[in-house]
């Protein structure tokens, strides 16, 4: 496994990356994107794409990797306002599924700072990538475009684009049972009201768009989850929440200061 990440790692280097803005190049970032998202699930894509390389304590796992993307360490590959959204743009958006998360922010931001300048292109950009099936990766596409729409001008027409993109994929009736993701929702829904506070829908749209949503299904509720008895928990909190924001944290500091009271 770790010899295809780095096949991959380095074809992205030494093939894609350098040819990906050469229009309808057969070898662009459009075969990288196929590829990518032909995986039926995130977390099989993820061992051979977003893992890190280098991970500390990975000598012996197959999913170990010497290779490092570098989009964001040539300045070759930042993003112009000549890129086209099929080009490197397409890359940086699937460079949103690293588990770093400082990469991450940098990668949001760099596509951001293009979304805003060359609008038209990130449109595309984000209609072409809403089918897959990422949810991190779509989350920071949405951010991005509820961003993008708050920085554009009254009257620029894409601000009424991707509100009815909104209104047509998120809060269709068809539409509210494929989609719980609170913070997808959250984004759309901004950029639902800022086509309203406009004027560029009625009231009677907006509603469309704010909760109570209704849908058909009924999630049952896990007692075992609200139990609170798995990794530290209380009551019902439980997992990363009790063991990094509550018990470690508190843990920690009720240790230092026992250690600085008996140094006084």
């Amino acid at each position: 496994m770790a010899k295809n990440t780095d096949c991959l790692r380095s074809l992205v280097n030494q093939v894609i990356l350098p040819v990906s803005r050469i229009e309808n190049h057969p070898l662009g970032a459009n075969i990288l994107h196929e590829y990518l998202n032909s995986f039926e699930n995130a977390a099989n894509r993820d061992i051979i794409w977003s893992i890190p390389q280098y991970l500390r304590c990975a000598e012996d796992v197959y999913w170990k990797s010497y290779t490092e993307i570098g989009i964001l360490n040539n300045n070759v590959y930042k993003l112009t306002n000549e890129d086209k959204y099929n080009g490197i743009p397409l890359v940086y958006a699937w460079m949103l599924t690293t588990v770093n998360n400082i990469d991450r922010a940098m990668y949001r931001s760099e596509l951001f700072n293009w979304a805003y300048k060359n609008t038209s292109e990130f449109y595309k950009l984000f209609k072409c990538t809403y089918t897959t099936n990422d949810p991190q990766m779509k989350e920071d596409l949405f951010a991005v475009a509820m961003s993008t729409v708050f920085m554009l001008q009254e009257g620029n027409p894409y601000i009424e684009y991707f509100s009815d993109f909104m209104l047509n994929n998120i809060f269709a009736l068809d539409k509210l049972n494929e989609n719980y993701n609170c913070a997808i929702r959250y984004y759309a829904r901004a950029i639902v009201e800022r086509s309203y506070k406009l004027g560029i829908i009625t009231h009677d749209v907006v509603e469309k768009s704010r909760p109570p949503y209704n849908t058909n299904r009924v999630i049952e509720l896990n007692n075992e989850a609200t139990s609170g008895t798995r990794m530290g928990g209380f009551k019902a909190i439980s997992y990363d929440l009790p063991r990094y924001v509550l018990y470690d944290p508190i843990k920690s500091i009720f240790f230092l200061i026992t250690e600085v009271v008996k140094m006084m």
